[in-house]
Parts: C-alpha cells; sequence; structure tokens
C-alpha cells in the first residue's frame, strides 16, 4: 500500500504540472490570497510551491524506506 502512495504522489505531482499546458499564459495569471488586502502570487509560484512541497515529503518517505531497508 505505500508503495502505491508513493506512486500516486508522483501522479499526481507530474498531473499538476501537466495541466498547465493547457492553460494559455497559466503562469502568468495572479490568483490574491484572502481579502483585497492579501498577497498575490501568480499560478506558476503556486504550482512551484505545491510540487516542491510534494518533493519533500517523497524525499521523506524514501529516507524512511531507506532506513527500514525497503
Amino acid at each position: 500500500m505505500q508503495v502505491f502512495n508513493v506512486a500516486l504522489f508522483r501522479a499526481f505531482h507530474a498531473y499538476i504540472l501537466d495541466i498547465t499546458s493547457y492553460i494559455p499564459n497559466a503562469g502568468e495569471r495572479a490568483i490574491k490570497e484572502g481579502d483585497e488586502h492579501g498577497p498575490t502570487q501568480t499560478f506558476h509560484q503556486i504550482v512551484y510551491l505545491i510540487t516542491g512541497h510534494t518533493d519533500e515529503h517523497l524525499e521523506e518517505i524514501r529516507a524512511i524506506r531507506h532506513a527500514h531497508g525497503r
């Protein structure tokens, strides 16, 4: 089951990166957080944060599996 979860994580990561290719200028579109005074980020910045965070978890999973001989 754990191997499946890692594969699912990887598939999600690839999917998020792939969908951006179908949206014209997706990376440049702005997203405002919260109310009108909240920070503004581009879609590219948010996708980068999400996929980077996913990569961190994958590395943690690899380290745990390695420590337990898997």
